[in-house]
């Protein structure tokens, strides 16, 4: 693990690239006057404040529901809600007029009321949840089958 790099909120951006080509870093700690930390600035900030956004290549990413075979439907723990109650037609669900979660997986989690672990399945709105992907405390993939189906 490395010393974190702190800059001062007023140092000029050419001197942040040389601090970064010099401690091998691309991101660091902004801190004010008092020491307050303001924010971070990354070397990719830098450089698109230069020459504008810098375009990354294209990732081929899977779409968000996949139906499979057997009629269930494996779903991206970060799908929106929004989303989520669109595609499977359902119009409310348990606690989100709390404003507790926005995705799919915020969603597991509230209704849960714990982190999920891989194999966790629950009911709800017609449907059986089963998470089957987490990517540390994320809900990574989630299989959804239409109860009774």
């Amino acid at each position: 693990m490395h010393k974190p790099l702190f800059v001062h909120e007023s140092t000029q951006a050419l001197k942040v690239l040389e601090n970064f080509r010099q401690s091998g870093q691309q991101m660091a700690i902004v801190v004010d006057e008092y020491g307050t930390i303001e924010g971070i600035i990354t070397l990719t900030d830098i450089l698109e404040a230069i020459v504008g956004d810098i375009a990354l290549p294209e990732v081929l990413e899977e779409p968000p529901i996949i139906q499979r075979e057997e009629g269930a439907w494996l779903v991206r723990g970060m799908l929106p809600v929004d989303e989520l109650k669109a595609f499977f037609h359902i119009r409310k669900l348990p606690g989100e007029r709390q404003g507790r979660f926005q995705t799919l997986g915020g969603f597991t989690m509230a209704h849960l009321k714990r982190v999920p672990a891989v194999a966790d399945l629950f009911e709800c709105c017609g449907y059986s949840f089963e998470i089957v992907e987490m990517e540390g405390h994320r809900v990574r993939k989630v299989l959804i089958k239409k109860i009774g189906e």
